[in-house]
């Protein structure tokens, strides 16, 4: 939410362990997917996956993708 208000610019991961964020994954697809947040948005500024390497080159190469509004 406050990524989407534009009072902030960071990114948020989730190591998914054992599939244990896929619950939460799948709510924010469904919102993505009735209107409530650009799809974009979704795939720019968050990351889900189970290797910490990958994670962190992600952060490391992260560029804010916020759509705009």
């Amino acid at each position: 939410t406050w990524s989407r208000l534009g009072l902030h610019h960071y990114p948020c991961a989730f190591l998914d362990q054992h599939d244990y964020y896929q619950p939460l994954r799948h709510l924010m697809e469904h919102m993505c997917s009735e209107g409530f947040v650009p799809d974009g948005n979704l795939h720019k500024n968050i990351w889900f996956g189970e290797e910490i390497s990958t994670l962190f080159h992600w952060m490391d190469t992260y560029q804010s993708g916020l759509e705009a509004r």
